[in-house]
């Protein structure tokens, strides 16, 4: 069992807000199975099973979180708490 996730990201001189005209896309498809985080790191994107603080570089977000629960996974926002506790 898996979710997809597709994540389309921009360069960040746009003040954190989606710019609808721009040309510099970058679309990334992830395929997980597991608990993990969806990581932002610049234009990168990427599942991160690990509870590992994130690295302290700038421009690097937690996403969102997906928690996977007796087969089922949901969808978390990413401030709510510990992936591994996570109680949908």
């Amino acid at each position: 069992m898996a979710i997809n996730v597709m994540a389309t990201t921009w360069t960040r001189d746009s003040h954190d807000l989606f710019d609808y005209e721009t040309r510099q896309l970058t679309t990334k498809q992830l395929v997980v199975t597991q608990t993990s985080r969806v990581i932002r790191q610049g234009t990168d994107v990427y599942a991160d099973e690990t509870e590992t603080p994130l690295p302290a570089e700038p421009r690097t977000d937690c996403l969102v979180k997906v928690a996977e629960r007796n087969g089922a996974f949901y969808v978390l926002p990413p401030d709510r708490g510990q992936v591994s506790s996570a109680n949908p």
